[in-house]
């Protein structure tokens, strides 16, 4: 069996029907969040890169673009807008899209939704 390799996406590529997965989202926080703010310099902006959870990794399939917004199908049948400005994403191959989506209706745990297989599976 090949290796299958997620390619981090650009925003302006994302195409409805594209498996997506999170591969980090941007935290940003001000010098006065920390209690670095000094009053004779001006307030810095930070921007710190964080994983996701393991527990909150989802496979997404793309339903609609309106960038920077991309809404998303989560395999428990949930719609979620998200903001391309805050995550960067990688494209998930289609093969590998689909064992997921196999193995998660054999697990009780992450069982795909007939709504969500109706939409994807077309």
């Amino acid at each position: 069996m090949a290796a299958h390799v997620t390619k981090p996406i650009a925003p302006e590529d994302i195409r409805v029907g594209d498996f997506l997965v999170e591969l980090y989202f941007v935290w940003q926080y001000a010098d006065s969040m920390i209690g670095g703010m000094d009053a004779d310099k001006p307030m810095r902006i930070h921007n710190q890169l964080l994983l996701p959870r393991m527990d909150s990794l989802d496979l997404l399939w793309v339903d609609a673009v309106c960038l920077p917004f991309v809404a998303v199908l989560k395999l428990d049948g949930e719609i979620e807008l998200l903001d391309t400005r805050r995550f960067r994403f990688g494209l998930v191959p289609e093969a590998f899209a689909q064992v997921v989506i196999e193995g998660s209706d054999k697990s009780r745990k992450g069982s795909i939704t007939r709504r969500a297989r109706e939409r994807i599976l077309v």
